[in-house]
């Protein structure tokens, strides 16, 4: 089992590992963005959308390299707070090649 993420499998496949809180990206050494969290194949951190300004655009955005597809491809992920008919909470994930 992997210490730092008891729920991580024990491969580390799929695995987030957090670096501390604040924004998503900032500027590295090399001028390229630093991430807070490490990017693994299969798995994907989603954010809440900032550009949100109408009700059919996505709560949350994030984007995943999918084991499978070509080598470096990588999709969007959105996902939609929704509530069915009898008033539960659910969450919808859409997945989407990105263009290149």
């Amino acid at each position: 089992m992997n210490p730092e993420n008891e729920n991580a499998p024990a491969d580390n496949r799929g695995a987030r590992k957090s670096f501390g809180s604040g924004s998503n990206a900032r500027p590295g050494a090399n001028g390229k963005p630093e991430q807070d969290y490490e990017t693994r194949r299969n798995a994907s951190a989603c954010f809440k959308n900032p550009r949100k300004s109408e009700d059919w655009m996505p709560d949350f955005t994030g984007v995943a390299v999918v084991e499978g597809l070509s080598d470096g491809d990588k999709v969007w992920i959105n996902i939609r707070e929704k509530v069915n008919r009898r008033g539960e909470r659910y969450l919808s994930v859409t997945i989407k090649r990105q263009q290149s």
